[in-house]
């Protein structure tokens, strides 16, 4: 079994754990939105089995079933275990994640410059018929610079 090397990122006090190896370009990218006037935070991180399923139970029991199944990963199944995807938010958006995040000038700064830290959008819109999920425009995942600029290139192609 491989073994990660999470680290705890502490901002505005609320601590996220992610994949050492996110963390020096998950920084950079924070702080080149900020000085651009953007505010991105982070809604989630790192995620052990556990919360994954405690995540789809409560979706589950507000949504349904079918639904949670389209909007989240089963354990075992998640970017997030992995310690390199991150859920982005804005102030004016909140803890909420919904498709609202793709109207705000952060994930457009995101769509233009985040292939540049290594990131690229996990769960692009009208690609569920290959990714098997729906638009997510705040759930990104590192896959490093030289992969990111790669799809970049290639808007065609997704993570999947």
């Amino acid at each position: 079994t491989a073994t990660m090397d999470l680290v705890t990122l502490i901002i505005d006090e609320k601590e996220h754990k992610i994949n050492k190896i996110v963390q020096s370009d998950l920084v950079a990218m924070l702080q080149a939105a900020y000085e651009r006037g953007i505010r991105l935070d982070i809604n989630s991180a790192y995620r052990d089995y556990e919360t994954q399923q405690k995540l789809i139970n409560r979706m589950d029991s507000t949504v349904g079933v079918e639904r949670t199944e389209e909007l989240v990963a089963k354990p075992g199944h998640s970017e997030h275990h992995l310690g390199t995807a991150i859920d982005f938010t804005t102030p004016e958006v909140g803890t909420e994640q919904t498709p609202t995040f793709g109207d705000t000038n952060a994930y457009k700064w995101l769509i233009e410059n985040a292939w540049e830290y290594g990131f690229a959008l996990s769960y692009p819109a009208n690609n569920s018929n290959i990714t098997g999920y729906t638009f997510e425009p705040w759930h990104w995942r590192y896959i490093g610079k030289e992969h990111a600029s790669i799809l970049k290139a290639h808007p065609e192609l997704t993570l999947t």
